[in-house]
């Protein structure tokens, strides 16, 4: 991972969870992350206005809005634990952190480059595929308790990051990146085709 995007995942694995509050329905700006334009959004999950930098795609994914309840449950988390961390600089990170009994993550959609992130990743990482999509998996640049798998999309990469040390876990921990790639494949079908 880049620098800022190895600090902005370590501190959104330190992040608490705080549970969705009531939902109220929102009209979503042009630009905004969702191609739809009239849904329901929870409370505190509504999604930033993006102003990509020149030479970046908006983000169409939205992991907080687009990974629905049903998914997030299948693969082990708590929908109500959903919190957003966007970062909007130099490029677009559309984060939504949550946490499930067994470790936390934080699900992204960015508008970087996929080959710049695999050049940074590739000593602890192998490429692999997810539903046939290109993607990489190893463990996490600063947490070596967490693991991160990173899918190609046309506008950038969807990365699902975990963290194993969650308070009360079992001792030892598991391998960070058990499991990892199958919630992958749980996920990567909600990425737009066109991706």
């Amino acid at each position: 991972m880049k620098a800022g995007h190895a600090g902005l995942i370590a501190l959104s694995l330190l992040m608490c969870s705080c549970a969705a509050e009531n939902a109220k329905e929102l009209s979503m700006p042009p630009g905004s992350a969702s191609q739809t334009t009239t849904r329901v959004v929870p409370a505190g999950l509504e999604p930033p206005t993006q102003h990509p930098s020149p030479g970046h795609q908006i983000v169409p994914f939205d992991p907080c809005l687009d990974i629905d309840d049903a998914t997030l449950r299948k693969i082990g988390f708590d929908p109500a634990t959903r919190k957003r961390a966007d970062d909007l600089n130099e490029v677009t990170a559309l984060i939504c952190t949550v946490d499930g009994a067994d470790r936390q993550a934080s699900l992204m959609a960015t508008n970087s480059a996929f080959e710049n992130e695999w050049q940074i990743a590739q000593k602890r990482a192998q490429l692999t595929k997810i539903n046939g999509r290109e993607a990489f998996v190893g463990l996490n640049g600063i947490n070596p308790d967490g693991c991160t798998l990173v899918m190609r999309t046309s506008f950038g990469e969807v990365i699902l990051d975990t963290n194993n040390l969650i308070p009360g876990h079992r001792d030892p921990l598991p391998p960070a990146c058990d499991g990892v790639p199958e919630m992958a494949s749980v996920i990567e079908p909600l990425i737009p085709k066109e991706n």
